[in-house]
């Protein structure tokens, strides 16, 4: 079954834009696009025992640099 996986904190794409090294682009959104998002990571802990041990900029930076 699908499990979320996350912090638990909403990052914006501003924010992951700037991780990457670029400017967001504005474009306007879709019809069904999700203006927030936030995984809720119980269901990981519970099931799998997980819990999250690096921030979203600490993993982004080692997918870069991989």
């Amino acid at each position: 079954r699908p499990i979320n996986v996350g912090d638990g904190k909403n990052v914006s794409i501003h924010r992951r834009a700037a991780i990457f090294g670029g400017p967001a682009i504005h474009k306007p959104g879709r019809p069904g696009d999700m203006r927030d998002t936030l995984a809720d990571r119980r269901e990981a802990a519970r099931v799998l025992g997980w819990t999250p041990h690096i921030s979203i900029e600490e993993g982004l930076a080692e997918l870069l640099h991989a």
